[in-house]
Order: structure tokens, then sequence, then C-alpha cells
């Protein structure tokens, strides 16, 4: 097996390893396969599964400048993530479910649910803090070169889009078994998940800024 095949296999594990938790990006992308069906929520994990293949590059790149970056400047991630989740949870939760279901599978946020869960991922630096932490063993880093990094970046990409592609499967096809009430339960569910998400953040954000003690 050739270095940079290796450096791609160990790429699609992370990826893996990265996407299954579930968290806000996990919450939205199923809610974007609740509401619209699977081609949505694909697209939404699509989205994910990008910002961490940067991400990972980065890190890859430079574990230990990032790891000296993100206390500097993570406070503002935090900031921005809060903002965005919050919003995001609060219009989830008032969002009406109609009850002429086919006029919502008419209605698909393709370029919606892409952006919103690439933003998102994007203003998370806990994700850099797990490539970070992959990349720092040992193997990697005696044997990673610049010739391996895309194959790296690449893997994560595909690791994490597998799973989405399997877990808005899932979600997509429970769709089609539930009526109106039980959406609007899931969707309200989903919102306050979301916004809880975006208050934890921001609570960081006031810990980080020294307003609040460092608790959590």
């Amino acid at each position: 097996m050739t270095q940079e095949l290796w450096f791609f296999w160990q790429g699609i594990m992370v990826g893996l390893i990265v996407a299954i938790p579930v968290g806000p990006v996990a919450l939205l992308c199923m809610r974007y396969a609740l509401a619209y069906g699977w081609r949505v929520g694909i697209l939404a994990g699509l989205g994910t599964a990008l910002a961490d293949g940067f991400y990972a590059g980065i890190a890859a790149f430079g574990a230990s400048f990032i790891i000296d970056m993100i206390p500097a400047y993570g406070k503002w991630f935090y900031l921005i993530a809060a903002g965005f989740l919050t919003y995001t949870g609060i219009k989830i939760f008032n969002s009406v479910i109609l009850n002429n279901l086919k006029k919502l599978h008419e209605e698909k946020p393709y370029s919606k649910a892409f952006t919103s869960t690439l933003f998102l991922t994007f203003a998370s630096p806990i994700t850099t803090l797990v490539f970070v932490s992959f990349f720092s063993r040992q193997d990697f880093l005696e044997n990673l070169q610049d010739s391996s990094i895309f194959p790296l970046s690449f893997g994560v990409i595909i690791g994490a889009f597998a799973w989405w592609v399997f877990l808005t499967g899932i979600v997509g096809y429970l769709r089609t078994k539930l009526n109106v009430k039980v959406f609007t339960f899931l969707n309200r569910a989903s919102g306050i998940a979301i916004f809880t998400y975006g208050v934890v953040a921001f609570i960081k954000f006031l810990m980080e800024i020294n307003i609040l003690p460092k608790f959590i």
C-alpha cells in the first residue's frame, strides 16, 4: 500500500469518527431530511463533509499552529455559532408543518441546506481540535508529507459523507411513515435542541471573555 493510499484510508476512518456523534450539525441534517426528503438531507451532509475535509487539511498542514491560534480567536467562533444556532432553532421551532404535505414535498431548499451546514461546521473550532488530536499521533507526524495531505483530506470528506448518506437515507425513509402531528413534534424537538446548543455556545463565549467562570 502506498503512503498516499494509507493516508486516504486513515482519512476515511477519521471522517466517520468525527461525523457520527450527534451534535447541532447532525440535528440540522436530520431535520432537513425529515422535512424535505433524503436528497436535501444528503446535500446538508455534503456541506459539513466538505468543511470537515477543509479543516482536516489545515490541521494536517500545521497542528501546532492551529493549537496556538484557537485560544486567541476561538471565542469569536463560539459567538458566531451561538447566533446562528439560536436563530435557526427559533426558526425551526416556529415553522409550520403544512396540512398538505405535498406542498412541503415540493419545496426543496437545496442550496440553503448545503450552505447552512457548511457555515455551521466552519464556525465550530472544536472540529479543528478534533482533527489536531488525531493528526498529532506519532505515526501521522513521522510519515505525513505535502503529497499526502490531499488524500487525507479527501478521505475525511468521503468518510463523513458516507455517514450522512446513511443517516439521512434512514431519516428520509422514516419520513414517509409520519403524519403531521409527529412532524410537528419532531420539528419542535429539533428546534429546542438546536437552540440549546446555541445557548451553550454563547455561555462558552462568555466564559472565554471571562464574564462567567469556566465551569463547563
